[in-house]
């Protein structure tokens, strides 16, 4: 088969791949089947990536490839980065305090240095893409490619490819650094236990507590398990006692919905006040059995819990609660139980949190069943008795060691060099078509409005508002443009909100195969083929040389 033949083959079938994960997820999100659009994303996600090596082995990308790899080096812009990354980690337990333990200054000597890592790296990434195309036009260096047997899609290619191996070679020095940082301050932290004098024994205890909560908190990968739902026949009896009630309540005129006025017969109406009554029972349901009211208990169970018996490893509750009582600045006392009643041991828990703030307590692995069932009892005894609200999905999570922190910073680091990989991208992009400074400024404003956008709709989901008590018309006719304008962003520009690799190695969360998996299509194949097939089309029919009079 000629290499043209094969070319075309691989390009079709990359669209072709897009094309039916687009389809299949919307059959999927009208026939309620996610499992269905999680299949054909995994098949879809390995067809692009092949077609999309066989379009890069081409032997005249790699050429160019090369090329682009010596003229980075050339400018000196990666020795810089690496330098300036060799001087900030090490500095960074300086520069930024954590909470006093070691937990802490891992914590945050990991986060800061995959940020930092993110930073610069995108930097240069944006350097390179939005000027390396445009040098060679400026130059004309392209002409005498023209001459030669090279497509310009080939070109753009072999430019990307180029910048990415550089990206990829940067990230890998970089993530050796951190790991070797990290791994400096344990020893560190090690030999101070050591050294401690065998006559301070509760010093010596402290030393290793701090050192015990620093592995099983930061130095691992846990798999975040949420509670099960209510049972179903709970939300059933609250529906059915006060389903009639709540009816009565909307066909008022004053509290009917705007629908059931315009609904042009009795039955529709009726139909449409039953939903919406349904619709307030379920909120009000979700918020009474997440509430604790003062002497009251709550009970949760999770299932599915797979340990390790091997090795004397528990887990973590990780928890996060809201109190009535918004005046007060002293922690409300509470108490926790862990263990299944008349089969595993039972833990207890007595001690005061901070409302509005995550903690997390560590619970041993036999307090778990062999069924993998461990339930959880939450008892608000605050003598100020305070209402306790667990109101977030994932206000309680019971999180799970799944591996080690060395596969998860590579995971971590795999999930930047992908969103590295888009602006890449981005950069080729706007350089197909706009020139230097026009093309980076462009660039820039496009991520910059990704990552506003994802921060925007978070904080219009948790219930802010530009006026609190909406007297303003004018403040509401802005807030309504501004939640419009940001929903559509956050749809059609990259999903970046969704990874959040600095935020998850850091707190020790496991950096799953498929949320690399994940991140790679919707990141680098969907956005970032769409946006290369784009900037192919625009660029082979470019216009590089205008004869002049």
């Amino acid at each position: 088969m000629k290499a043209g033949a094969r070319h075309t083959i691989a390009a079709l079938t990359f669209v072709g791949s897009l094309l039916a994960y687009v389809v299949a997820t919307a059959i999927a999100l009208i026939l309620d089947l996610p499992t269905i659009a999680r299949i054909v994303g995994m098949a879809a996600t390995v067809v692009a990536l092949a077609s999309s090596l066989s379009l890069l082995a081409d032997r005249h990308v790699w050429t160019i490839a090369r090329n682009t790899l010596a003229q980075a080096l050339r400018v000196r812009v990666a020795f810089v980065l690496l330098a300036t990354y060799l001087v900030l980690v090490p500095a960074l337990p300086f520069l930024i305090k954590g909470d006093g333990t070691l937990r802490g200054l891992l914590h945050v000597v990991i986060a800061y240095s995959l940020i930092a890592a993110g930073v610069l790296l995108g930097i240069l990434t944006l350097t390179l893409a939005t000027t390396t195309l445009w040098t060679e036009i400026r130059d004309k260096q392209v002409f005498l490619l023209e001459a030669k047997p090279f497509r310009r899609w080939q070109l753009l290619l072999g430019k990307f490819l180029g910048i990415v191996l550089l990206n990829a070679a940067l990230l890998a020095f970089m993530g050796v650094v951190t790991w070797a940082s990290v791994h400096h301050r344990v020893a560190q932290a090690e030999r101070a236990a050591r050294d401690i004098p065998a006559s301070s024994e509760v010093e010596r205890r402290r030393a290793e507590k701090r050192l015990r909560d620093a592995r099983e908190q930061v130095l691992t990968a846990r798999r975040s398990l949420l509670p099960d739902p209510p049972p179903e026949s709970d939300f059933e009896d609250f529906a059915r006692g006060n389903l009639e009630s709540r009816m009565r309540q909307l066909q008022r005129s004053d509290r009917m919905p705007e629908a059931a006025k315009a609904a042009p017969d009795e039955a529709l109406r009726r139909e449409i006040i039953r939903r919406e009554a349904m619709r307030q029972l379920a909120e009000e349901f979700h918020k009474l059995v997440n509430a604790v009211p003062p002497l009251y208990g709550r009970r949760w169970q999770f299932s599915g819990i797979t340990l390790p018996r091997s090795r004397d490893l528990g887990l973590t509750i990780r928890f996060k609660f809201f109190s009535s009582d918004r005046k007060s600045e002293d922690p409300d006392h509470v108490r926790w139980e862990f263990g299944v009643p008349n089969r595993t041991k039972a833990y207890r828990y007595d001690d005061a949190f901070m409302p509005d703030e995550v903690h997390e307590i560590q619970v041993p692995a036999d307090a778990v069943d062999r069924d993998g069932v461990l339930e959880v009892r939450f008892y608000n005894v605050e003598p100020r008795r305070p209402t306790l609200v667990f109101s977030e999905a994932d206000s309680i999570q019971a999180l799970i060691p799944a591996g080690g922190f060395t596969g998860n910073l590579a995971r971590g680091l795999a999930i930047i060099l992908v969103e590295v990989l888009f602006i890449a991208v981005l950069g080729l992009f706007c350089s197909t078509f706009l020139s230097f400074p026009v093309s980076p400024i462009v660039a820039l404003a496009i991520l910059l409005l990704t990552f506003l956008s994802g921060s925007l709709n978070a904080e219009f989901e948790k219930g802010f508002t530009f006026d609190q008590n909406q007297t303003s018309p004018a403040s509401q006719i802005a807030e309504k443009a501004t939640r419009a304008l940001t929903k559509v962003l956050h749809t059609v520009l990259p999903p970046f909100h969704k990874y959040s690799p600095s935020e998850l190695v850091s707190s020790g969360e496991e950096v799953s195969l498929g949320l690399v998996l994940d991140a790679t299509w919707s990141i680098a194949l969907l956005y970032g083929g769409v946006l290369m097939l784009l900037g192919t089309f625009i660029f082979e029919r470019r216009e590089i040389a205008l004869a002049s009079p």
